[in-house]
């Protein structure tokens, strides 16, 4: 069966601010982006603002509304700032896809003309446990941005690539058919959470805990999602679940040392950006994710340290399976 949105690329991470220009400082200290571009954006009724950077392999951008309702302002009411879209390029024209996303009830929420392509809001965080997809189409007339603002900032952790985009779902096998039926995903690869089975050190905001929780992560040529149900035990998955339902929650950027890791650790607290949860798997991985506090509100941002040289072998002997969870890093 062919999907009904067959994603070619995910572009950019998008985030939904009350104030852009406020958190623009902080994303670049984490992530390194040196110039932000601000575009003005108009539609039927309403106006909002985007700061557009690049941090290496990957791009992001902070959506500010001003005025009237949108889908970003919606956004705002029902969940807060944080993570709250993906920008995609579809494989086939948007025009094209539209009936069929129609019959899955994915309708469009507004349709933008900008600066750098047209810009069509898909309704599709109700089908997608939370997942919010603007699809990107053209390049716009090149126009020059509105601002632009730059920082010199150096990222705290290698920007490597975006492994994975996280959703918060309430039933992992629902998701995944969704995810197969509505994006075409149908290579997963199932991953389990239990501090009495092999999950060791686990912590919560800093405490000891014990949690169970399962995940899977699925794959389609560039695109790639990790879907998580909280199971026992107190985490930042349940976290989300209880506060807004199903819902995007975390990127992953960055696989480094547990040195590397701990330097930014360091260097983040100062600035309120703590380590909400965290765990290993000895002898292979560790795993973790800052909380964006105040400077980067509702973003979580995952971190992986090897504990092996040979961890990803190790941990995933078959290659494609391995090419699933980290993409080119397995090639």
């Amino acid at each position: 069966m062919n999907p009904v949105l067959p994603l070619a690329t995910v572009n950019r991470v998008g985030i939904t601010a009350v104030n852009a220009e406020a958190v623009l400082e902080a994303y670049s200290r984490y992530f390194g982006v040196k110039r932000w571009e601000i575009r003005e954006i108009s539609g039927a009724g309403y106006r909002y603002r985007v700061a557009a950077g690049s941090a290496g392999p990957v791009e992001l951008e902070v959506v500010e509304p001003l005025s009237g309702e949108s889908f970003y302002s919606d956004f705002l009411a029902s969940h807060g700032e944080g993570l709250s879209h993906i920008v995609a390029t579809a494989e086939q024209p948007v025009a094209d896809l539209l009936p069929g996303l129609k019959g899955e009830q994915i309708g469009v929420l507004q349709t933008d003309s900008a600066d750098q392509g047209d810009r069509t809001v898909l309704d599709s965080r109700g089908v997608l446990g939370g997942l919010g997809i603007v699809l990107v189409e053209g390049h716009g007339d090149g126009s020059e941005p509105l601002k632009v603002v730059e920082y010199a900032h150096d990222a705290v952790l290698p920007v490597q690539q975006l492994y994975q985009v996280s959703v918060m779902v309430n039933d992992l096998e629902a998701a995944q058919q969704q995810y197969e039926k509505i994006l075409g995903i149908s290579a997963w690869v199932p991953i389990g959470i239990d501090t009495s089975a092999g999950v060791e050190g686990a912590t919560y905001y800093g405490e000891s805990v014990e949690h169970t929780a399962t995940l899977a992560i699925g794959r389609r040529g560039q695109v790639c999602m990790e879907l998580v149900q909280p199971l026992e035990g107190p985490t930042v998955y349940r976290d989300a679940i209880a506060r807004y339902g199903e819902t995007m929650h975390h990127i992953m950027v960055t696989i480094c040392s547990p040195e590397e890791h701990q330097q930014a650790i360091d260097t983040l607290a100062d600035e309120g950006v703590v380590v909400s949860q965290s765990a290993a798997i000895p002898p292979l991985m560790g795993f973790g994710y800052f909380d964006g506090g105040q400077q980067m509100p509702g973003m979580f941002i995952e971190v992986i340290t090897p504990l092996s040289e040979n961890w990803l072998e190790m941990m995933f002997p078959d290659k494609e399976t391995a090419r699933i969870v980290v993409g080119s890093l397995a090639d």
